[in-house]
């Protein structure tokens, strides 16, 4: 028997659902590595903190803030 931990982000896309954009999530359809996504990056492209919709399904930040940071 094999325990292993899985994350939040590593649900979302066993789960699969549909994204507020109406694609298919990332998670599910094509990104392989999850890359750390920061609160910074949200600063860097003057969205609010504490805004709506900054949310993934996982209830984490949006995989991708992460492409549109330089």
């Amino acid at each position: 028997m094999e325990l292993r931990s899985v994350g939040p982000r590593d649900e979302a896309k066993n789960i699969g659902a549909l994204g507020r954009c109406g694609n298919v999530t990332c998670c599910s359809s094509w990104l392989d590595k999850f890359e750390s996504v920061t609160v910074r990056m949200t600063k860097e492209q003057a969205l609010a903190i504490n805004a709506e919709g900054l949310e993934g399904m996982c209830g984490r930040l949006k995989c991708c803030l992460w492409f549109e940071c330089e």
